[in-house]
């Protein structure tokens, strides 16, 4: 290795770069054959696998860069994470909502999932999730150049002031120490139920837009539609039960009818 001279930082990050993009792509080209061989339709099957390797291409370039910026692994890695969950809750809510469907034109996922394999097999997206992923490489292998070995484009802070809030006591040290992790939980529950409202949103909208189908759902939940046919009558006098069975279940007999007067 002291023979090879001298290499650039930029270089090793390319070096590694290269050999972790051998995943996605040999994933994707495994995805097509398979399908290929299982007899589904070629173009299908060659859209699915080239989707799969260029969301698996764009989040190593993602990766790449996160960990060129932030100079510890856990910042680095914890950025990226981020940016999938963004990029997914984005898909989400613009499969759930008319209104923003165009965000599924900023998510990896949503690219993905516009492209449509089997049934309109689009190029375009994949495209674009392509370009995205160059760009990231570029834009890693740019700041691999621009910063120290062992370091990020984000210096760490040198020092900071010592903390000394709520550690007066045992139960302030407690709320301390679970502050962060219940915050990040709440802003995720919030996030979840606010998709779906949005999603309930859109549903009623939708059953609004088509009486027949709203009709039909209403039928499916009603309780009429519980009791099916040929199945037994429920008994009146007490809690559910067949009447035709309710000497076998210890239901009352129901009282002959009174004869009326003539």
């Amino acid at each position: 290795m002291l023979l090879a001279g001298r290499v650039s930082l930029r270089v090793v990050v390319a070096r590694h770069l290269t050999a972790v993009v051998i995943v996605p792509v040999v994933a994707g080209g495994a995805v097509a054959t398979v399908l290929l061989l299982a007899g589904t339709e070629p173009a299908g099957a060659v859209v699915h696998g080239a989707g799969v390797g260029v969301l698996g291409l764009f989040f190593v370039a993602l990766a790449g860069l996160t960990a060129q910026v932030f100079p510890a692994r856990a910042t680095a890695t914890g950025a990226a994470v981020a940016l999938l969950g963004t990029g997914l809750l984005a898909r989400m809510i613009g499969d759930g909502l008319t209104e923003l469907g165009w965000l599924r034109w900023l998510s990896p996922f949503g690219l993905l999932a516009i492209s449509e394999p089997y049934a309109q097999n689009r190029i375009l997206p994949l495209v674009l999730l392509l370009s995205a992923a160059v760009v990231l490489v570029g834009a890693a292998l740019g700041a691999a150049g621009h910063r120290d070995v062992r370091g990020g484009l984000v210096a760490p802070a040198a020092g900071r002031q010592p903390q000394l809030t709520l550690l007066s006591s045992v139960g302030g040290f407690a709320v301390r120490r679970l502050l962060r992790p219940l915050t990040g939980w709440a802003l995720g529950v919030g996030a979840y139920y606010l998709l779906i409202g949005c999603t309930a949103m859109s549903v009623t909208g939708f059953l609004a837009d088509n009486p027949a189908l709203a009709a039909e759902a209403a039928r499916a939940v009603s309780p009429r539609s519980v009791r099916s046919k040929g199945s037994p009558r429920l008994c009146s006098r007490c809690s559910p039960c067949p009447s035709a069975a309710s000497v076998q279940f210890g239901c009352p007999p129901s009282p002959p009818p009174r004869p009326t007067a003539t």
